[in-house]
């Protein structure tokens, strides 16, 4: 729900001055409570010297939770920016030398800087949008999307 398609698409309630939305739709409502024990857990890993993560794309208004942003300020806490391209993510129908851009950002306590990296602009990007004939039905773009690809789980581990 933190999605700034869910605003455009879904009639969201999210904003970038009110990232929290109005509270009355359940999903923006769920996704607030999750995004609140991700700060606790975060806050109780950091504390313990735990290595965490939080992924999600550049422009999701998570980024923009108050509680989030809170924890972009403890110590030793980065951010990492990187385009999926760079790692080979593609529809299963993309043509050859078409991937999904995907901008992702990560904030960790993590010493995960090698994973940075933008597009060098040398292939088409198709677009999260419509959707793409999978195993004989049809799904959302959003959904091959949304898994990573290998070689950014392999740098990653």
């Amino acid at each position: 729900s933190f999605s700034r398609l869910n605003i455009n698409l879904n009639g969201g309630t999210r904003t970038q001055n009110n990232p929290l939305g109005d509270g009355s739709l359940p999903r923006e409502v769920l996704g607030n409570l999750l995004a609140d024990i991700t700060y606790m857990f975060v806050k109780f890993a950091h504390k313990l010297g735990i290595l965490w993560s939080i992924e999600n794309p550049m422009s999701s208004l998570l980024w923009q939770h108050p509680k989030i942003k809170k924890l972009a300020h403890l110590t030793g806490i980065q951010f990492i920016r990187f385009d999926q391209c760079c790692y080979g993510l593609r529809f299963p129908d993309s043509r050859p030398g078409h991937l999904v851009q995907k901008d992702t950002t990560l904030l960790t306590s993590a010493p995960l800087q090698d994973l940075a990296g933008r597009c060098n602009k040398q292939h088409v990007h198709d677009h999260v949008m419509g959707g793409v004939l999978h195993d004989g039905h049809w799904i959302k773009r959003s959904a091959p999307a949304g898994h990573y690809p290998k070689d950014l789980c392999s740098k990653w581990a």
